[in-house]
């Protein structure tokens, strides 16, 4: 991280005309010998932009075809996409100093920082794999124009919607987990009352995401495109809270549990 820190005091320009980055942390090992798989680490939701969502399609595309290196493995490309964390100098970029959205790709393996972690524990096949990842992306976001902006506006909110579809889904799960036990019923009202927001909250955030497409175009037609997308994730919020409070109700029923209102105390507002 000490070079990134470096780097980024000698180009204190990067925090106005930096849109995004990526950090190739560990890449190109071989699965077989490193056990471990590829991980795309998301840049976090204090940072809004869109590139983790053009990540995330071309992963889909990588993984749907054969894409092999002639002197490496014929593994299955076999990733995860994980929730943002530090430990590398994306850390750096995506401070709010900077603030440019900067996921993480590498392979977490068991030789990492050890005697072991040599480069014959690379994999032609995989490198192949995430070098063009990362050079289709820099490609592509580099040269944007109005209607690659608008392409990426529709990616950002297909996952978007998706994303928040799972969020009410886990949302769901959790309130019937509470509701079906008669030892944490008494926690039910509580969780439901934070749980109603999480449409709206995780709206907020997509939204970022959304505005922030509008740095690679010109075109009025596709900002304004953007603009009713993001009205989109706005009646979403309302489906998804819907769904919350009709279940939540059809819990209290089917478990004969008293619907009461959560009144949290000053204390409780404070934290």
């Amino acid at each position: 991280m000490h070079g990134a820190v470096a780097y980024l005091t000698e180009h204190q320009a990067l925090k106005e005309t930096g849109i995004c980055g990526m950090n190739l942390d560990m890449i190109g090992e071989d699965y077989a010998l490193c056990q471990a798989n590829f991980n795309l680490t998301c840049s976090p939701y204090s940072v809004p932009g869109y590139i983790n969502d053009v990540l995330i399609n071309l992963l889909g595309w990588l993984e749907a075809r054969e894409f092999f290196s002639p002197r490496g493995s014929k593994y299955r490309f076999n990733f995860r996409i994980k929730p943002n964390s530090g430990g590398s100098d994306h850390v750096m970029f995506n401070d709010s100093y900077f603030s440019i959205p900067t996921p993480m790709l590498g392979h977490g393996d068991v030789f990492h920082h050890t005697n072991m972690d040599t480069p014959d524990k690379c994999d032609p096949t995989e490198m192949k794999r995430i070098i063009s990842l990362a050079l289709a992306t820099s490609i592509f976001l580099a040269n944007a124009d109005d209607e690659d902006a608008l392409k990426i506006a529709l990616e950002v909110y297909a996952q978007a919607s998706l994303r928040m579809m799972q969020r009410t889904q886990k949302s769901i799960r959790l309130l019937h987990q509470l509701a079906s036990h008669s030892n944490t019923r008494k926690d039910l009202a509580e969780l439901q009352a934070n749980i109603i927001n999480y449409p709206r909250l995780q709206a907020q955030i997509e939204a970022a995401n959304l505005r922030e497409v509008k740095e690679l175009c010109k075109a009025s037609t596709v900002k304004i495109a953007i603009y009713e997308l993001i009205k989109g994730l706005d009646s979403q919020v309302a489906q998804e809270s819907e769904k919350i409070r009709s279940m939540y109700d059809l819990f209290l029923q089917r478990y004969n549990i008293d619907k009461k209102k959560f009144r949290p105390n000053d204390l409780y507002k404070k934290a």
